[in-house]
């Protein structure tokens, strides 16, 4: 009997291991990629990488036993929202076996979770020496965030030696407290290979430095209240030369009365993200860092707490966003533009389909 196999079942087993590797890569939930902390979308349980992990093993045997032998592969589906819901917690346990001892990559986007908070802070509180990134969003209750606020500030208090990518988002009743994570340094003050970090929490002290702020290639503060002053975050932002990614949302700087600030540089921004807020703080921002020529620019911001169509725009901010635009057509050479203006918004982008040249 002749048998007719597939191209991809003589797929080397390593080139295979890395397509199920690359699997795991989803914007969503990818606790590595800052695109996981804009989105607010719940992916769907079959889009999941834990569930594409989990039916690819059931393919044939040659892809089970693949899959099977690769802990590092398992380490980097432990995907708590969905993990909560399946056989009581027994996946969760298989899971964490198969990574062996392995870097852990920890997510949840709030599903299932609220209802077993335990099993998601012992997780934590048994494996934190081998977690490589955590993206962790979470809506309680008021009795059930006191608890969350009291074990997880105190495992975010101890030191860590692999973590790399950083976000913890708590809201109690729906409300986001900026004071969540209590005595500041994080991680004992030595997290020697984070890179990336993304909090609504407060925990730029201006009397607790933390080391690890230097090291820093991504930075993403949100938060639906002012939590700082726009020169606690220059003081911060002198000392990470190294940013590459910088982004503000939500309301996260107090209103700003004053432009008189030291100037910082970024000499290595790419990316410089502000959206909300109004014009005077995102301006302000602008005109106290200087950037490279190229530096891509994204801002969202509205004129004041009261509309007025009458209202002309501050002529600061037409000479920041004319700098701005000038630096980036230095470096980019753009072939379609957009421009989009109504009585409440303004927008100017790079259409070009092609990925721009970067320098």
């Amino acid at each position: 009997m002749i048998f007719d196999y597939s191209p991809i079942s003589k797929l080397h087993a390593e080139l295979l291991l890395s397509i199920f590797h690359m699997n795991t890569l989803t914007d969503v939930v990818n606790a590595e990629s800052d695109a996981a902390w804009f989105s607010d979308v719940s992916p769907k349980m079959q889009d999941r990488p834990l569930t594409i992990v989990r039916r690819s093993s059931q393919v044939c045997r040659k892809w089970r036993g693949v899959i099977l032998e690769s802990s590092s592969l398992w380490g980097k589906v432990v995907d708590m929202s969905l993990l909560c819901g399946l056989a009581r917690g027994h996946w969760l346990n298989e899971v964490i076996r198969r990574s062996g001892q392995q870097f852990l990559h920890v997510t949840t986007d709030n599903a299932g979770v609220s209802s077993r908070l335990p099993a998601l802070i012992v997780l934590l509180d048994d494996h934190w020496e081998r977690i490589r990134s955590l993206n962790v969003t979470m809506v309680v209750g008021y009795s059930a965030g006191m608890l969350v606020r009291e074990e997880v500030s105190r495992i975010l208090r101890r030191p860590t030696e692999v973590l790399q990518s950083f976000r913890v988002e708590i809201k109690i009743d729906g409300l986001q407290i900026a004071n969540f994570l209590v005595d500041v340094p994080l991680f004992a003050n030595s997290a020697p290979c984070l890179t990336a970090f993304s909090s609504g929490h407060l925990f730029l002290g201006q009397h607790t430095p933390n080391s690890w702020l230097s090291q820093l290639q991504t930075l993403f503060l949100s938060s639906g209240l002012p939590t700082y002053t726009l020169q606690q975050i220059l003081q911060a932002l002198e000392g990470m030369p190294g940013l590459v990614t910088f982004t503000i949302t939500g309301h996260s700087v107090h209103p700003v009365t004053s432009n008189a600030h030291k100037v910082v540089s970024l000499p290595n921004l790419k990316f410089l993200r502000i959206l909300s807020g109004q014009i005077v703080t995102v301006t302000a921002i602008l005109d106290n860092l200087v950037v490279p020529a190229g530096c891509t620019l994204v801002a969202i911001a509205t004129q004041g707490d009261q509309f007025d169509e009458e209202e002309e725009l501050d002529p600061r901010a037409y000479q920041s966003f004319r700098h701005y635009s000038q630096n980036y057509f230095q470096v980019y050479t753009s072939t379609s533009l957009a421009l989009s203006i109504t009585p409440r918004t303004f927008r100017f982008s790079d259409t070009t389909p092609h990925p721009p040249r970067r320098s």
